[in-house]
């Protein structure tokens, strides 16, 4: 329990210092801070954000729903819950895919064009770069588990053949 209570207050630790470094500039700046027609766009993504991170959670026992398109190994199917190595996963997945949320406040605040709103769209596509990175990680692994395996039954194939042989030669 204690342990589960230190992993629960450093994660809490941890939003708490990116919502508070994403607030500073607004405290600091409070001058500069304004809605303007450049605000919709990072806003509507940061709904959006808010929305899938949300549907994602609801539905966490049937599918993963953080990772964009098909992937080449589906995290869970549609008619079995979740094992709880899977949950364990999406759970990390989630906090991955909710820590730039408060990123957002800045760029609604202060985007004063186009271009600047147009960041909100590197902070969406932030956690799936991540996802990414951990899927090449994830094939990289099971690539090497397939290249021991296929070594290991060559040589089982070959023990194999040199007991056959001496067991033919006796």
């Amino acid at each position: 329990m204690k342990q589960k209570l230190n992993k629960k207050t450093v994660l809490i630790c941890v939003y708490g210092f990116i919502i508070a470094i994403n607030i500073l500039p607004l405290i600091i700046f409070s001058d500069r801070v304004a809605l303007r027609i450049h605000s919709i766009p990072a806003a509507a993504t940061m709904a959006i954000n808010i929305l899938h991170g949300f549907m994602s959670y609801l539905y966490r026992y049937k599918r993963n729903y953080l990772v964009f398109g098909n992937s080449r190994k589906p995290f869970y199917s549609y008619d079995r819950e979740a094992s709880e190595e899977e949950l364990k996963e999406f759970y990390m997945m989630l906090k991955i895919y909710c820590a730039p949320i408060p990123f957002y406040i800045p760029i609604i605040f202060f985007a004063q064009s186009f271009a600047q709103s147009c960041w909100c769209f590197a902070v969406y596509f932030a956690p799936q770069i991540i996802f990414l990175g951990i899927g090449i990680k994830y094939m990289r692994d099971e690539i090497k588990e397939e290249k021991a395996r296929k070594e290991q039954r060559e040589k089982e194939r070959i023990e194999q053949e040199r007991r056959e042989e001496l067991g033919f030669f006796k």
